[in-house]
């Protein structure tokens, strides 16, 4: 049986999906009249069907941050009257793309059931759209936002993020190449080491970092080219602080490019009139300020 909460209880809300999505959202609530409950996507996956079905029960919102297709617990969950949420957020689109036929239509009928289906940007929406999943946008922020736009440093210099074991997966080979053809341009490389490799002198290696605001401040530009991407992190950061933005995918006040030419064109371009990017960091206080996303997400849940 389900839990029975008074009508003046705080609403349950289980958050799953990797560790740093679900933390974020917790902290943006706490403040808020929730009791959240957290399950990593790895504690969800090792459940087993009993411990699921009781995870469901305990709670009033299930909300996944990472697209599911288990159909049974959707609908398992709609049978006890508890609210889902399915919330893509990039990995799992390009998983799901590439998934068979059938992964494909338990998917779509994971959505007709739950009660929302959300994606973090517009290309996630389009792509879910093309194997007949409609969704709506829900953007998630990632941290507060600096009270005023740091100037840009003396000497231009470009920060990227480079996973040393998912490197060729984030435009590595890429990386190189731009840093080999622009020399008197430093590259600030984050989550990657070095090991093993022969790179340009002007690449510096700095390896895993728990905050990056320091090489944001030293940096003019962010370039963010991989094989598939939701909205990440990164990418509102260096808008938030008036960076400019170098991204594959079409986004507001971003250069876009998709191959080497295009790419090289742009840092060019940018490196030939530098300037803040004040209409980026404009749009990220109007859109993804902390208070606006909380807002957004009371409003999701409480409209359930």
């Amino acid at each position: 049986m389900r839990k029975q909460r008074n009508s003046r209880e705080a609403k349950t809300i289980t958050l799953v999906g990797h560790r740093f999505i679900i933390d974020i959202i917790a902290d943006m609530l706490k403040q808020a009249d929730y009791d959240i409950q957290l399950v990593t996507i790895n504690r969800w996956n090792d459940m087993n069907k009993v411990e699921k079905k009781e995870c469901i029960r305990q709670t009033d919102i299930m909300h996944f941050l990472v697209g599911r297709r288990d159909v049974r617990y959707f609908a398992y969950a709609r049978f006890h009257g508890i609210k889902t949420i399915n919330h893509y957020v990039g990995t799992d689109v390009l998983w799901l793309l590439r998934a068979s036929r059938s992964k494909k239509h338990r998917a779509f009928l994971s959505n007709l059931i739950a009660n929302r289906t959300f994606c973090v940007c517009p290309h996630l929406q389009k792509e879910l759209r093309s194997i007949q999943i409609r969704s709506d946008i829900l953007f998630i922020n990632h941290r507060e936002m600096p009270d005023e736009l740091p100037l840009l440093p003396e000497k231009l210099a470009v920060y990227t993020y480079i996973p040393q074991h998912r490197s060729a997966f984030y435009g590595w080979p890429l990386i190189k190449r731009l840093a080999h053809d622009f020399p008197s341009v430093d590259f600030y490389v984050l989550a990657h080491d070095g090991s093993d490799e022969k790179v340009s002198e002007n690449i510096t290696f700095l390896g895993w970092q728990d905050s990056i605001e320091k090489w944001i401040k030293k940096s003019y530009i962010y370039i963010r080219i991989t094989d598939h991407d939701g909205l990440p992190k990164a990418i509102i950061e260096a808008l938030a602080y008036g960076r400019q933005v170098i991204f594959n995918h079409a986004f507001p006040h971003c250069c876009y490019a998709k191959s080497y030419d295009e790419l090289r064109s742009e840092l060019s371009d940018l490196l030939h009139k530098p300037a803040l990017n004040v209409k980026g960091a404009q749009y990220m206080r109007e859109f993804f300020h902390p208070d606006i996303i909380r807002k957004n997400f009371i409003n999701m849940y409480e409209s359930l």
